[in-house]
Order: structure tokens, then sequence, then C-alpha cells
């Protein structure tokens, strides 16, 4: 991912009523650095004229970055909640098109049915299965980002292996687990082609955009791709009627897979719009172990 610059805010009490309102804009390559520059220079300023709980400034901060899109000469604000934005007018991203075709779970109601039978209280029942969710995405970030970092500085490593005439593969994360996610990954993937990682794509003339995962790119001259996600979770391919997408698109298998073949869909239309040949897209799951599932496009209107 391409990033411009990045933003942050915070409000921090002062006195009673009062407070002060930051704004820090950086630019650069890395955004962590950035991020922690940037906090760092929000806490300094919380020590100096605040005699509030840190607490209370760092949950206010808001943080902006401006992304390029990878398709088109254009930049777009990304906000904390990743709602993507261009001169002032909003865009509908590949999650959020894909999601639209499903109901909202309604975890609320649903806990109260289980109250009774369960024996606990719904609002504890939604506790868990809140915490259950964000355990689950935080191992899923952590495994997306060990992938585009892998993917993103094997030429790198490669180059230091040929010249220190070193097998270590530096690229490689260093934690086991996360290493060997990788090295099954390698095996099990047969793609052919230059691949860029965490690519934002936009089509400022429908108000769309996305993040690809990788996107794979099979003749760079002719504009020929295929739109690639890694995605970590467990039964993608259980059917349920909880799954069942709306039309047109309702005759599709009620699983996980269909809601990830729309995404993966419209990021595919976004690039067509732009002039590229989508081939098909490719759908790698990691449950226990690492699944791939070739997809055909879905038209998307």
């Amino acid at each position: 991912m391409k990033i411009k610059n990045y933003k942050i805010g915070a409000v921090i009490p002062t006195v009673q009523y009062g407070n002060l309102q930051p704004v820090i804009e950086l630019e650069g390559e890395d955004l962590e650095e950035m991020q922690e520059v940037g906090l760092n220079h929000i806490k300094d300023l919380h020590h100096r004229f605040s005699d509030k709980d840190l607490n209370e400034t760092v949950k206010s901060i808001q943080d902006g970055i401006k992304i390029k899109s990878w398709n088109e000469n254009v930049e777009l604000d990304r906000d904390g909640d990743h709602k993507y934005t261009y001169q002032d007018k909003k865009f509908v991203s590949g999650s959020v098109f894909a999601s639209s075709f499903y109901p909202k779970f309604d975890a609320q109601g649903i806990a109260k049915n289980c109250e009774k039978s369960w024996g606990v209280d719904a609002d504890d029942i939604v506790d868990m299965w809140g915490s259950n969710g964000s355990v689950s995405s935080d191992f899923g970030t952590a495994v997306h980002k060990a992938l585009e970092h892998y993917f993103t500085h094997r030429g790198t490593a490669n180059t230091i292996m040929e010249t220190k005439d070193d097998s270590e593969d530096k690229a490689m994360p260093k934690h086991p687990i996360l290493r060997k996610i990788i090295e099954d990954f390698i095996k099990m993937d047969k793609s052919k082609g230059d691949i860029e990682c965490e690519v934002l794509v936009t089509d400022v003339n429908n108000l769309r955009c996305g993040i690809i995962d990788r996107l794979l790119i099979t003749d760079q001259d002719k504009k020929i791709c295929r739109v690639q996600d890694y995605k970590i979770n467990v039964g993608a391919e259980d059917e349920s009627s909880n799954m069942k997408a709306k039309a047109p698109y309702n005759e599709l298998p009620k699983n996980k897979l269909t809601k990830y073949q729309i995404q993966l869909s419209f990021y595919a239309e976004i690039l067509k719009n732009s002039g590229w040949t989508v081939e098909g897209l490719d759908i790698y799951v990691l449950e226990d172990e690492w699944k791939h599932y070739p997809m055909e496009l879905l038209t998307i209107n």
C-alpha cells in the first residue's frame, strides 16, 4: 500500500469545558513509523498541558490517511473507520458492497433468544461473541501482514542471499508459527507473474474502491491480471441459510465463498473499467491448512 501522508488528531482535555485539538500531518512511506511519531507528539502535548488520564486522550484519536490509487491518478482520504472519500464524495468499498447482499447479523436479538436455554445473560453472550470476533480478526490481520511483508520484501531478501551466499531467507517472519504459515502458502501457491500487495483500486466515475490483498499481473503490457485474496477463517465451504445472498446472487451456494466471490468480482469490475483484463479470481483460505479456490468473475452492476 502506498501512503502519501498520515494525519492524526486528538482532543486533549485541559480545563473544565476546555481542550486542545491538535492535528499532526506527516509525510513518509512507513505507516507504523508515522503513527509512532504522531502518537508520541500527542502524548507529549498531553503531558505538558493536561492533568487528565492519558487514556481519555488516546481514545479520542482519529487518524486520516491519504492513499494513492493503483490504477487511477487520484488520492483517496481514509478515516479511522476505513471509509474512503475523494473530493468530499463517499466511495463504496468491496466489503460494504458484498455485505449489502446479506442480512445484518442481529447479535442482540439472537443472544436474547439463547439467554434462557444457555443460562447466561444476553449481554454476556454478545460480549463473548464480540471478544471472539476480535481475537479472530487480530489473528487474521497478523497473517495478512506477514504475507504482505514476505511478498513485498522477497526480492530484497533474494538479493541478500545471492550477495552473501547465504541460504537464510530474511523476508521470512522470525516467529515459527508465522514462518510455517508462509512456507505452507508458498508450497501451495502456483501463481506465475508479478505480484502487487495491498493495492488500492478505484473507479472515480462510479465512486467505488477497495484494497486488494494480492494482485497477480500475468502480462503487464497487455494489462492482464488475476484478483487474489487471503481469508483467515473456518467453514468457507459450509452452507447455511444465514449465508444465502440476495438477488442476483441468490442461486449461488449459501456459503462464505460466494460472499468472497462477490467482493473480488467488485474489485475486478473496477480494474476492467480501467482497461484491465481480469482472467479470474483466487481465494486462499487458511483453516488448519491452506486451501485454494479458483473462481470465475460474477457480473457486477
